[in-house]
């Protein structure tokens, strides 16, 4: 799943470039931090639980 366009750039300015209190709330920041890679599924603001991630990713892998 590639983002494109003002999508793309919305991620990008609302988290990565945002202030550090956006940036932390990133769920692709904290699946990266808990499970040391993040899928590709997984967008900044995702309400999945790490362990939906985790389902998801075994599931999909599998």
């Amino acid at each position: 799943m590639a983002l494109e366009g003002d999508v793309y750039r919305y991620y990008i300015d609302s988290y990565c470039c945002g202030e550090e209190e956006e940036w932390l709330g990133c769920m692709r920041f904290k699946a990266k931090e808990k499970l040391n890679f993040c899928p590709d599924f997984v967008l900044p603001d995702s309400v999945m639980t790490i362990d939906q991630i985790i389902d998801r990713f075994d599931m999909d892998n599998n």
